[in-house]
């Protein structure tokens, strides 16, 4: 479910604003309508995504569209916040950060990618020798866990409630990263409990995604890098594709750049304080339309953006096949195949949870890819609809 009792108690702690102006950010990488052919986009697609966001009581969306291995068209739709007076309210940017969800997992993926071309890591051994402390399900303890299960949801690692729903908190968690993946996954922590676990079959051949999982490959990374997956994001990642002011941590972001989100279980448009958990790789990515849509586009051309090849051609044609069919055919490693609503075979990641509703798809044949990112919930099909609008008007 998406929602649960904890988050239930974090919608009453609506955001409070002070009349106090900040300052606005000063954007580096400021949008170029020239150089993403903004004038190709017409007024029908703006028309079309705000009532899309109307239906769907979205305060704010942002967009991306990739074609022809170069990104098309950004654009920002609405406000970063629903009940400020329209003189105050920031309008979406192609800057603003929005929470990503499961999103986050194409970073977490990329830097166990580059770790696993320098040969410092097996994306298909056992996890134990990566690790401080051994990590089994208690129903196989023989099977080993190993990364490519870790980042394609077969690990037989669960996100459970019971264990879980407390450790959300108010920004970012206090807890250490490798502080709760000890305590939750070693049968002498206090968070541990064999429910943490699937004991539905062997690990690689049952199906299950899992935060708590994603999270563990942020931490090898860790492991084996000597720094924490925020630091490694920053300096492996965000500065080669030119992220401004995105990260794990809303402590490290500039708040007139951050996109609330909002709860619509009541069709209120209800902000929400922004929160965070101690499993944060798995989810808690805060960044803009621009750094995502550049992820994709590396993703999408053989690992390279610009001049620099993030991880090599051959790993990234890998992350496109089926990891473990038996499991499920159409889980690669990091993202699944899927069909949208208006029928057309991607690519991707689709995430909504409490405040957001996001999408990352990327279709093969047509080789085009659409970003869509929302501030809401309960608007999963205006979502959809706004992707299927940018692919239909991507093949004209």
């Amino acid at each position: 479910m998406k929602k649960c009792s904890l988050l239930f108690s974090l919608i009453l702690s609506i955001v409070v604003f002070t009349g106090c102006k900040k300052q606005p950010f000063t954007d580096p990488y400021p949008f170029n309508p020239d150089l993403y052919g903004q004038s190709s986009y017409t007024p029908a697609i703006n028309a079309a995504i705000k009532a899309e966001m109307t239906t769907g009581s979205i305060p704010g969306v942002a967009v991306g569209v990739i074609k022809k291995n170069k990104i098309e068209f950004l654009k920002g739709y609405g406000y970063q916040f629903n009940n400020f007076p329209v003189n105050d309210t920031p309008y979406v940017g192609v800057q603003t950060n929005f929470y990503a969800g499961d999103l986050s997992n194409m970073v977490v993926m990329m830097a166990v990618m580059q770790l696993h071309d320098q040969g410092l890591v097996d994306a298909d051994v056992d996890i134990d020798q990566y690790l401080p402390f051994g990590v089994d399900n208690p129903t196989y303890p023989n099977d080993p866990i190993t990364l490519r299960m870790l980042l394609s949801g077969t690990s037989c690692i669960l996100d459970n409630p019971g264990q879980l729903n407390a450790l959300t908190t108010i920004g970012d968690s206090p807890i250490a990263l490798k502080d709760f993946l000890k305590e939750y996954l070693t049968p002498t922590g206090i968070y541990y409990t064999t429910a943490n676990f699937s004991a539905m079959d062997k690990p690689g051949r049952y199906y299950e995604p899992s935060k708590v999982a994603i999270s563990l490959a942020a931490y090898i990374v860790e492991r084996v890098a000597g720094t924490n997956i925020n630091e490694y994001a920053k300096a492996q990642i965000n500065t080669d594709l030119g992220f401004f002011n995105c990260g794990f941590f809303l402590n490290e972001l500039i708040d007139e750049n951050i996109a609330t989100m909002h709860d619509n279980s009541a069709g209120a448009m209800a902000p929400i304080q922004n929160y965070g958990y101690p499993y944060y790789p798995g989810g808690q990515y805060w960044n803009s339309i621009t750094s995502l849509s550049r992820l994709l586009l590396t993703y999408s051309d053989s690992g390279k953006y610009q001049t620099q090849q993030m991880i090599a051609p051959l790993t990234t044609l890998d992350l496109f096949t089926p990891a473990f069919p038996v499991a499920n055919p159409d889980q690669a490693t990091g993202w699944r195949y899927s069909v949208t609503p208006g029928g057309r075979s991607v690519i991707g990641i689709s995430t909504t949870g409490f405040g957001f509703s996001n999408r990352m798809w990327w279709d093969p044949a047509k080789k085009i890819g659409v970003v869509v990112l929302a501030n809401a919930d309960n608007c999963g099909a205006q979502v959809d609809n706004i992707a299927d609008i940018l692919f239909d008007n991507a093949d004209n």
